[in-house]
């Protein structure tokens, strides 16, 4: 809604009702506030029915002074609540929302604003509901969007006053219930005030679209000849002729010297005279360009030059000191072949495989022209011109400054450990035996640690003020801060503000988005969190997002909001319910964020997987322990940080710490990463090496057992600490088969059998065994720790809905119907017996949710044309059912096929690439280079074994040798590794001096390569192997 208020100074000349009725015209409001009307109620009737409103409240102005008027249109309901001759007030209901509007002016006498002042205050503590105001009052100021004055007293030079006197205000309530809501200051017309306009949801402000090259211009053969046809238009009618502009701008100028030498005359001949030197230069290229020998002459000439100088201004700067001392920071770390790479020129090739790798619709550049136009039009100079060395650094323009600004905060950080390696400054630890922390940093952001003596604080102080010498920044005092612990003394405290010139920070400061400090009351440290959902959720309430739509805002942005500070923090279960609260109520209720609503499915059947019949909608609470899961896992892995250091070092972390009791006394966070410890564990696994640090009862180390641990064979066995490494034979790199059955039970010793000794001892490591990589997840954590039961339809291949080659939002309405979730008179009877019975939907939907299923069930006729034909078909049926149901609508076949197939190409073309790229050859088998055998590995899977197979050929591609064996492994990955480690042996049995292993698990060859973390438990030896 809008609402408009301007101090007219008098509303009975008919100018300014002109004026008023121009501005209303470009703005629409809903309701009009004036004040200083100086107008009597017959008056404003007839300015009423001028604008073209229906209701209006007026206060007749006294003896041709003050006065005002509220007009809105019928359309709103409307509620006077109070009036007076300084003050109106309604209440506004819009839907379920109601709020107070205040048009208040202030009088211009000393004597009676107390008065009214008084009055204002009165009113505003008596309005329970939200409240806005217009006009002068220091509450909350709304802001403003436009002029930043909204009064002038019309007089230039020295003499100009401007000031901004109507503004305005509103509560707390208020400007949560519209936190859109923006004020607009339009320009000042037939008065000395400017009008402003109140926008409670300026979301749908019509914004020019910015012009953007298309793609599918370069397909039509027209484009140079229209091109050429629009600039000729626009030279002659727009553009105009250069001589004759010169010819009136000179006249202009003759014409104003001849007056008298007023300002606004200078002001006048100053603008006049610059545009009259824009038409020069442009009438000189003009001619330059007709006189087509001496431009060809000069063409290349001024090309180089431009381009010279164009890009020796934005790399080169005027020179400064360098600091003597600033290499002794510094150690080289880089070699010189890195160096020789890091300085090597791209060749012609790579930069046209670069350009041409770029996705060709994305990112369009300052111009509107994406990469595909730099595709149309990529020519590659190939003769050097002038050089010059590039010089503008850290904050000057340089494309690579934000690299060189880490770069250059990485001096501060050796500044800083200088002098804590000369013991100058002692840093903060945290325990004995722990750390020394002096600093940690994030991109700009930087928190100093130091003990509160005058010594320690002035050389952090020097290190600061060097850096910002060396490299031009300042350090923001203040918005920096300070931090003491409990004891520390008064007067060492203003002593550190008075040298640092920073102030004390408040409990409830925020850094990087999360809490600084916590309190007792967790839910009030983190109710930001749900605030800021919140605001998030009110602004798209006002789009009708679709399904799919509201879908992808929650899973992406909604759900995605709190994950830095989960990240850390363990949230209170009532702010991770209530984050879910309001996620569910978006889901089923998108337009209105109050009342009741029907869900027609739980939250837990939302949150389940897409496979098993959900939206993989994930749990706050949830989400929020796999996240701490993952610094449970670092500190379980001694992941090599000085953070987790810190936390070993603090509360004392032994080997056993994942079995362990948690401890009763320790800060919120580490008692969050005891409690993550359960997640941990039902994934942690050790990688036997030397098996010297495993113990057989108490550690996990077997993969394919319950808790990956051993079972006795018996009851009369005795637990004793034994380490793996016993059970070992260290020179044939096998288990001893004995020791293993007189101790465990044969499901136990199959299992451990399976596991392959490293051919090389190293120690034993702790493995993810949920990720093929060894590597801790979030996401592996989340479905750890999520509990994935069926849904109601268990039986239903609820993937093949998301692999359909249809619309999102037809994909969106099949899982509906699947879930049976459609608010049919059938659904809405069985949760409130109010609807008369549905025959013709009901047996409709029966039919295409019975066709649905039958047809993803059968696998070969799933195909892509008949997939998009079924989905878009399903659509057009609902959306047939509810126009007749809803609008009364007559069924007509022949549009509703036609719509079917619109929507169908409709589909094909969106999908259709604008240009196609050249298909690539496939890959064929080539012969190895002279004096190498190729070795070819592979293996077949079957549902509890696999085969596998090795083939060696000459540089000639014949047959030297072929393997094939039976493996125990049934897992491909495993499978494809032993395969390569097979004709490794082989190939070192047979003595092949030069080899060359092919296969197809590119998986399996990084991890060889050092690209990836080797698997658990398999891939070790494939590096053990001697060179």
């Amino acid at each position: 809604m809008k609402a408009l208020g301007w101090n007219c100074r008098g509303i009975c000349n008919a100018t300014t009702v002109r004026a008023l009725k121009a501005q209303i015209k470009g703005v629409h409001p809903e309701i009009v506030f004036l004040s200083e009307t100086k107008a009597d109620e017959a008056r404003m009737d007839n300015v009423m029915k001028t604008l073209g409103y229906s209701e209006k409240l007026a206060i007749n102005a006294k003896e041709k002074a003050g006065g005002l008027c509220m007009m809105w249109i019928n359309s709103i309901d409307v509620k006077v609540l109070e009036f007076d001759s300084n003050i109106i007030a309604i209440e506004i209901k819009e839907g379920n929302c109601v709020w107070v509007l205040v048009g208040f002016y202030g009088p211009a006498y000393t004597i009676k604003r107390r008065e009214a002042w008084e009055h204002l205050n009165a009113l505003l503590e008596s309005i329970q509901e939200p409240w806005e105001m217009m006009f002068e009052l220091g509450a909350i100021d709304l802001g403003y969007s436009g002029n930043q004055f909204t009064w002038s007293n019309n007089r230039w030079g020295r003499n100009a006053i401007k000031e901004r006197l109507d503004r305005g205000i509103a509560s707390m309530s208020w400007r949560l219930k519209f936190p859109k809501a923006t004020i607009y200051h339009l320009g000042a017309i037939k008065s000395d005030h400017c009008p402003i306009v109140l926008d409670t949801n300026p979301v749908d402000t019509f914004y020019p679209r910015p012009f953007r090259f298309e793609a599918a211009w370069t397909r039509d053969p027209r484009k140079q000849y229209n091109t050429q046809m629009a600039l000729k238009k626009w030279n002659r009618e727009v553009f105009g002729h250069c001589q004759h502009r010169i010819d009136s701008l000179m006249l202009q100028i003759q014409q104003i010297q001849q007056n008298e030498a007023t300002e606004e005359n200078h002001r006048n001949e100053a603008c006049l005279q610059y545009e009259l030197s824009e038409w020069l230069l442009r009438n000189e290229i003009l001619w330059r360009q007709k006189s087509r020998e001496t431009w060809l002459r000069e063409d290349r000439k001024e090309i180089r030059k431009h381009f010279l100088t164009h890009f020796t201004s934005q790399f080169c700067e005027e020179e400064v000191d360098f600091p003597t001392n600033l290499e002794e920071l510094i150690p080289n770390s880089i070699s010189d072949s890195e160096n020789e790479e890091l300085c090597r020129i791209p060749t012609p090739q790579e930069i046209k495989k670069t350009l041409f790798d770029m996705s060709a619709q994305k990112s369009p550049g300052p111009d509107g022209l994406p990469t595909t136009q730099g595709g149309e039009q990529y020519i590659l100079g190939t003769h050097s011109q002038d050089s010059f060395n590039p010089s503008r650094g850290l904050r000057q323009g340089d494309p690579l400054s934000p690299y060189l600004f880490i770069l250059c905060q990485e001096t501060l950080s050796r500044l800083i450990e200088k002098q804590l390696s000369e013991r100058r400054i002692n840093g903060v630890k945290a325990s004995i035996g722990g750390p020394a922390i002096t600093h940690v940093m994030y991109a700009d952001d930087i928190i100093l640690f130091s003990k509160t003596n005058k010594k320690e604080t002035t050389i952090l102080n020097q290190c600061l003020d060097t850096y910002c010498t060396w490299s031009g920044q300042i350090v923001n005092r203040n918005k920096s801060g300070l931090v003491f612990s409990k004891y520390t003394p008064k007067p060492t405290i203003r002593h550190t503000k008075h040298l640092l010139q920073m102030k004390t920070l408040k409990k409830d400061a925020i850094y990087l988005g999360a809490p600084l400090f916590l309190s007792k009351a967790s839910v009030r440290d983190f109710q930001f969190l749900k605030e800021r959902l919140e605001a998030k959720l009110m602004g798209w309430r006002s789009k009708c997002l679709s399904w799919a739509g509201r879908c992808t805002m929650i899973k992406s942005v909604a759900q995605a909001l709190p994950t830095y500070v989960m990240s850390t923090f363990e949230l209170p279960n009532k702010i991770c319910e209530s984050m879910d609260a309001l996620n569910r109520r978006f889901w089923w209720k998108p337009n209105n964020q109050n009342g009741k609503y029907m869900a027609w499915n739980s939250w837990d059947k939302l949150c389940q997987t897409k496979r098993d019949g959900g939206l993989g909608f994930r749990k706050t609470k949830e989400v929020n322990m796999a996240l701490i899961a993952k610094l449970s896992w670092m500190v379980a892995s001694k992941r090599n940080s000085i953070c987790m250091e810190l936390l070993r070092k603090k509360y004392k972390v032994r080997k056993d710490w994942l079995s362990k009791e948690p401890m009763k006394t320790a800060s919120p966070i580490w008692r969050a990463i005891e409690k993550a410890k359960k997640i941990v564990l039902k994934g942690a696994c050790y990688m036997v090496g030397d098996g010297n640090s495993i113990n057989i009862w108490k550690d996990p180390w077997v993969p394919w057992l319950e808790d990956f641990k051993p079972k006795p064979k018996d009851d009369s066995i005795q637990l004793n600490p034994q380490m793996v490494s016993s059970l070992i034979d260290q020179n044939a790199h096998k288990w001893k088969l004995e020791a293993l059955e007189q101790l465990f039970d044969q499901e136990s010793v199959e299992a451990i059998s399976r596991i392959i000794i490293p051919i090389r001892q190293r120690e034993d490591k702790l493995m993810w065994i949920h990720d093929h990589k060894g590597v801790f997840t979030v996401k592996s954590a989340y479905k750890l720790n999520h509990d994935n039961s069926s849904g109601s339809n268990a039986g239903f291949e609820w993937q093949r809905i998301w692999k359909l080659k249809a619309h999102e939002r037809t994909k969106m309405l099949i899982w509906r119907i699947g879930a049976n979730v459609l608010p049919t008179k059938e659904r809405i009877a069985q949760r409130m017996p109010i609807s008369p019975p549905e025959l013709v939907s009901r047996y409709l939907l029966q039919l295409v949710q019975c066709r649905t299923r039958i047809r993803l069930q059968n696998k070969a006729e799933l195909k892509d044309h008949y997939s998009l034909i079924m989905g878009t078909t399903i659509e057009a049926i609902w959306n047939l059912r509810n126009r007749v149901l809803h609008n009364g609508e007559h069924i007509n076949l022949d549009a509703i096929v036609n719509n079917i197939e619109s929507r169908i190409l409709e589909y094909k073309l969106s999908k259709e690439p604008p240009n196609q790229k050249v298909p690539t050859e496939p890959a064929r088998w080539c012969c190895p280079p002279p004096n190498v055998v190729k070795l070819n590995v592979d293996a077949a899977i079957a549902s509890d074994f696999s085969t596998l197979a090795v083939i060696a050929r000459d540089s000639n591609g014949n047959i030297l040798k072929a393997w094939a064996k039976r493996s125990s492994h049934s897992d491909p990955l495993q499978a494809e590794t032993c395969a390569i480690l097979w004709a490794l042996k082989l190939a070192a049995e047979e003595s092949f001096l030069h080899i060359l292993v092919e296969g197809d698990s590119k998986i399996s060859f990084d991890a060889i390569q050092g690209k990836q973390i080797l698997l658990p438990i398999l891939w070790q030896n494939l590096r053990s192997l001697p060179p």
